[in-house]
């Protein structure tokens, strides 16, 4: 997808997610632009994998990144 949206976005909340959160990246990527990826205080290391990723470049077109330390948790 080629075209970003000014006034919307995909975000995905997520938390250990593991390896599917790269294909929920790609498969939304396909669809939308942009899409960012909200990670709660993961364990996994997901987290420093999807930052790794945008900050070489290597990340879909579009897609972001941001850790947070749970601040979703009641």
């Amino acid at each position: 997808m080629s075209d970003f949206s000014h006034t919307h976005l995909v975000l995905i909340p997520s938390f250990n997610p593991g390896a599917k959160v790269f294909e929920t990246v790609r498969a939304a990527r396909a669809q939308w632009a942009p899409v960012w990826v909200v990670v709660d205080g993961s364990t996994d290391g997901t987290g420093a994998a999807l930052q790794a990723l945008a900050g070489a470049g290597s990340a879909p077109h579009g897609a972001h990144a941001r850790a947070q330390l749970r601040q979703g948790r009641c």
